[in-house]
């Protein structure tokens, strides 16, 4: 499979006197197609720091300002959170220095430094973008537009945009991640964060159920408990119903005191972002939802629970991070 780089640059003129909203999606398209590349990305970066590259959608209608309405819109808030710059030592940059310099490169004026509003503004979107190529398309579904806006609205501007396509003519395959089956991200409540199912009018409100299980797993002997309890118990805390890869009964009492279960989850992906949970007890009473510092820096994608009686029942962060029992246990695991 060989890799390919198609490299343009897009000549822009901006008018001052108010940002400019380059639309250059028509060119973007066309240096795509010229590059031969069927599969890959191309990078949309401006050359200019009071510059951003921005992906949204065509407002279609127009002002008198020659905006498009959402761009308006969007120029608005912008005027609020950084407003124009509009007074000398309205904000701190330029000073004397930098004002001296661009004498010295030959900056028709001072005026032309006072576009502190256009470089805050160009760090808040970013200079860049990048965009999917496949099968020879870009990928910008029905409605994105890719737009080169020129915050800088001191004088009028020349500008420049790169263009960088990246990738490759071969076909790729499938592209459906597990079939193309809809993964669910929604949020799931453990049954410590659901609340009581209220009473319906006319009934007697039920009898409140315990916070904590009288029986937890981690209570049990290893050899009195099964596998398809390890797997409901993992599942049911921690929301996961892909089933753990394996699992760490722990029940040490000396010299330390403490039990608990930890689980390695199972990866789909190499690059899978899976971050760990432990929950914390004392004596079967919830303290915390996750407690990091227990664990090794190195194994961190661990899930699990750990009972400590010897851990004050109201433990701060600062007293996990300076604990010698708290340290002891993390080099015991």
């Amino acid at each position: 499979m060989e890799f390919k780089v198609y490299q343009k640059e897009l000549e822009l003129q901006s008018r001052g006197w108010v940002p400019t909203f380059h639309d250059v999606s028509r060119e973007v398209i066309e240096i795509v197609a010229a590059s031969g590349v069927k599969n890959g990305t191309v990078t949309i970066a401006s050359h200019h720091t009071t510059c951003s590259v921005m992906i949204q959608e065509c407002s279609h209608d127009v002002d008198s300002f020659d905006l498009e309405y959402l761009q308006h819109d969007l120029l608005d808030i912008m005027r609020k959170m950084i407003p124009d710059f509009a007074d000398e030592g309205q904000y701190r940059h330029p000073g004397p220095i930098h004002l001296k310099f661009g004498r010295h490169v030959n900056e028709p004026g001072d005026f032309t430094s006072m576009n502190t509003d256009g470089h805050l503004r160009s760090v808040f979107f970013g200079r860049s973008e990048v965009m999917t190529i496949k099968d020879g398309v870009l990928d910008g579904g029905e409605f994105a537009h890719i737009y080169f806006v020129d915050w800088d609205h001191v004088r009028a501007r020349h500008r420049q945009l790169n263009i960088t396509v990246m990738g490759t003519a071969d076909d790729v395959g499938d592209r459906k991640y597990n079939g193309g089956e809809t993964i669910n991200t929604l949020r799931k409540y453990t049954d410590e964060e659901k609340a009581d199912e209220p009473a319906k009018e006319g009934e007697e409100p039920k009898e409140k159920k315990p916070e904590n299980d009288t029986h937890p797993l981690w209570q049990k002997n290893a050899a009195d408990c099964t596998e398809e309890e390890y797997k409901e118990f993992y599942q049911k805390v921690f929301s996961d119903y892909r089933e753990p890869l394996f699992h760490l009964h722990l029940n040490a009492d000396y010299p330390l005191n403490f039990k608990g279960i930890l689980f390695f989850p199972k990866l789909r992906e190499n690059y899978e972002n899976l971050e760990g949970k432990i929950k914390l007890y004392y004596n079967q009473v919830f303290v915390a939802d996750n407690i990091k510092e227990v664990i090794p820096e190195y194994l961190l994608m661990l899930r699990g629970v750990l009972d400590c009686p010897e851990l004050p029942l109201n433990v701060s962060r600062s007293y996990l991070q300076n604990s010698a029992y708290v340290s002891k246990v993390s080099t015991y695991i």
